[in-house]
């Protein structure tokens, strides 16, 4: 098997297809979108969300954390808000892009414009 320089697709890969800066940026995303709402995650979602951003899972973390700061019915600062926005959009035709979408469209409704 020879090396190309590109990141093994692993079965069941939920990483977006676009170039390692990208796949940076979803880092970067997640981690902070897990620290802005790490108040209101339960012991058991923050256990799972470390756990998952140490195994590269983003996209899991992600759910879960915007299902959290849905159910707790709070807002994100619209930098965070737009980040998501954009990120999703990697994600057209896959499985959770429609409920991702959803949950970052009803969170933008609840969020201050910014200044």
């Amino acid at each position: 098997m020879g090396t190309t320089g590109a990141r093994p697709t692993l079965v069941g890969d939920l990483r977006p297809t676009a170039d390692r800066q990208v796949w940076a940026s979803e880092q970067d995303l997640a981690w902070d979108l897990v620290e802005h709402c790490r108040s209101i995650l339960s012991i058991a979602e923050l256990n799972t969300v470390f756990i998952r951003l140490g195994c590269g899972q983003y996209i899991a973390v992600i759910d879960t954390a915007l299902t959290a700061v849905a159910r707790a019915e709070t807002t994100m600062t619209p930098e965070l808000t737009i980040r998501l926005m954009r990120w999703v959009v990697a994600y057209e035709g896959h499985s959770r892009q429609r409920r991702l979408r959803d949950l970052i469209e009803d969170i933008r409704r609840r969020t201050p414009p910014p200044i």
